[in-house]
């Protein structure tokens, strides 16, 4: 339901605008060009429409078109909100499965080495001469 939110949204904003703008402007065109009588049924009065009632059927499709504007936009926002956050993982990944085969390649070129000895605290390489270990500070 909430995969591709952004562009179901946008999709939302553009039928609503465009639906209105066309209703809109179809009944203003037909108020303004037919003038006719209205009234209801069973009273006898009956009044002239006025030009007005085209020019605000026109002009609602307008406005509606208008203020679906910011509706797509936010629809494209989260579209990029989405686009930025892949492409943040992705690199977060390629960058954590590359220290993890830097690190695998380093543990394997020390461990080729048949004198060096390991830290029994953390592991660290142990430097010969030392009485601590570099690393963790713990006493050989």
């Amino acid at each position: 339901m909430y995969d591709n939110i952004g562009k179901k949204i946008k999709s939302l904003a553009a039928f609503v605008g465009i639906a209105f703008l066309v209703i809109g402007v179809f009944l203003g065109l037909y108020f303004l060009c037919n003038q006719h009588e209205v009234g209801w049924q069973g009273k006898q009065e009956f009044y002239k429409a006025d030009d007005w009632i085209g020019w605000v059927a026109l002009l609602s499709g307008i406005i509606t078109e208008i203020l679906s504007w910011p509706l797509y936009g936010f629809g494209q926002l989260i579209e990029d909100t989405e686009t930025i956050r892949e492409a943040v993982v992705t690199e977060h990944i390629a960058k954590h499965r590359s220290a993890q085969k830097e690190k695998a390649s380093v543990v394997v070129d020390v461990k080729k080495e048949s004198n060096t000895t390991f830290c029994t605290n953390c592991g660290a390489v142990r430097n010969s001469s030392a009485a601590f270990c570099t690393n963790c500070g713990h006493k050989f």
